[in-house]
């Protein structure tokens, strides 16, 4: 862009900013209402969203603390003993996701033994003698 100077009376310059300033002033207030209207498009862009997750989604409220470890003690106590059970199948008897499963039994070995041979999940002994 090509610049040019213009000498101008103070008044004109007063007179030429004024007019700056007005059209800014302008400018920045349909900013502003823009700025709020994209403020509520976006809440209610996040309230659909929600509403949509909420259907698609079952309810996915968090299970009390341990509340997996009981379901998987719980179920591998039913078993006769040393019978023993793999991880999938205990997912699917417990309904408890198979990486929670797994998480479950390895935090577990005060409670839960791995048998390397039959490759099962087993109850500590001491764990069966107080059933």
């Amino acid at each position: 862009m090509k610049m040019i100077k213009l000498e101008v009376s103070p008044s004109t310059a007063k007179s030429f900013l004024g007019r700056l300033d007005a059209e800014l002033r302008e400018k920045n207030r349909a900013l502003a209402e823009l700025q709020a209207q994209v403020r509520q498009l976006e809440i209610e862009m996040n309230e659909v969203r929600s509403q949509l997750n909420g259907e698609l989604l079952p309810n996915t409220e968090r299970n009390v603390k341990g509340s997996n470890r009981d379901k998987i003690s719980d179920y591998l106590n039913k078993l006769p003993t040393n019978r023993g059970a793999g991880i999938s199948e205990i997912s699917k008897a417990t309904g408890v996701p198979i990486s929670s499963v797994s998480f479950v039994l390895k935090k577990g070995p005060d409670v839960f033994a791995y048998d390397k041979a039959a490759r099962k999940w087993r109850m500590k002994q001491s764990q069966l003698e107080q059933r």
